[in-house]
């Protein structure tokens, strides 16, 4: 129903979205706060709060991640991952220097 919602009714493609999950471990008043500005920066972008369902699937995917790495390592495989920000008009760059480094 989600996915209906934001492809068809909000008219959105899936294959151009951004996600920005966020944890807060601070008072209660600075997370409102902070959350309100957010929200506040989402809605000035046309952006949607979806709930903090996929960012638990993501968090449990990069543990998940670490487990197999370490078990394909036994048979001289090696793999990582890694985090990182850029600004959107760097992205492409970001992608075509490490693959190529």
């Amino acid at each position: 129903m989600k996915k209906l919602f934001v492809t068809k009714l909000k008219g959105s493609t899936l294959t151009k979205w951004s996600h920005v999950p966020w944890y807060m471990r601070e008072r209660r008043e600075e997370v409102r706060r902070e959350e309100s500005a957010v929200r506040r920066l989402a809605k000035r972008h046309g952006g949607m709060r979806v709930g903090a369902e996929n960012g638990k699937k993501g968090y449990e995917l990069t543990f998940g991640i670490a487990y197999i790495r370490d078990f394909i390592m036994k048979y001289y495989v090696l793999g990582e991952s890694f985090e990182t920000s850029v600004p959107w008009s760097q992205a492409l760059s970001l992608c075509t220097n490490v693959k190529r480094d």
